[in-house]
């Protein structure tokens, strides 16, 4: 990762790394806790990959406030601020244009003091990935995406849905099912196959995606039992899948 003051090589560009980003975004929300920069540090925070760079992040969020003479945010300021009634209400107005599915606001909020507790140096909860299937391909991993929210293959939505903790509604082989998703596997003859609990028996199910007919995100949150597994990124193709 190329960071901000870094002489990008012709054909690079230079940009913020995560550790700039997570702690600019926490800035701006302590400052004027506007519903994005909440659904940002959330988002972030969800992210398996940075789970173990707290202390970083902290550095680098003590730098900026620093810097800018404000205090540190932390969640009692948050709950605290004049602008906490605001951010609830503007939830909807700000963010539900913008994505697939609005996740509610209570969800988002609650996972505030987990994160500023990680912050603080606390170890999240490490939930294991589920089980790989005897014929499963353990070396294939998820592409990256290159398509637009809203558009593209039927897996991006569900990508997006899994990314912010909210169920799906599966129209497969003749009926609809509401399940959470987990993970993308491949078998080692090529199937595809999304991992995901049912939401009203609490099975452990597998689908293949060119078996998928429909594919809609629903309001409805889940808090994960196992590691939500998605690449943030890549184009998955399944022949049959469509949204």
């Amino acid at each position: 990762m190329i960071g901000r003051g870094d002489i990008a090589a012709p054909g690079l560009v230079r940009c913020y790394s995560f550790e700039e980003v997570f702690a600019e975004k926490l800035r701006a929300m302590g400052e004027r806790g506007r519903p994005r920069d909440l659904y940002d540090i959330v988002n972030l925070y969800w992210r398996h990959d940075l789970r173990a760079h707290g202390p970083l992040v902290r550095a680098t969020l003590v730098q900026k406030c620093e810097t800018k003479g404000v205090p540190m945010p932390t969640f009692a300021s948050l709950a605290s601020a004049a602008t906490r009634a605001d951010l609830e209400t503007e939830w909807t107005n700000m963010l539900g244009h913008q994505l697939p599915a609005l996740p509610s606001f209570a969800s988002f909020w609650a996972e505030l003091p987990g994160l500023f507790g990680w912050l603080e140096g606390a170890e999240p909860d490490e939930l294991r990935p589920m089980d790989v299937g005897p014929d499963e391909d353990t070396d294939w991993r998820p592409p990256n995406t290159n398509s637009t929210w809203g558009t593209g293959y039927a897996f991006e939505t569900v990508r997006f849905a899994a990314a912010n903790h909210l169920c799906i509604e599966l129209g497969y082989q003749g009926s609809l099912r509401v399940v959470e998703p987990y993970s993308l596997r491949r078998t080692r003859a090529g199937a595809l196959l999304l991992h995901a609990i049912r939401a009203d028996t609490r099975e452990h199910r597998s689908y293949r995606l060119d078996r998928i007919a429909t594919v809609r995100v629903t309001t409805l949150p889940f808090t994960p039992v196992y590691r939500v597994e998605f690449s943030s990124t890549g184009p998955i193709v399944a022949s049959s899948a469509r949204e």
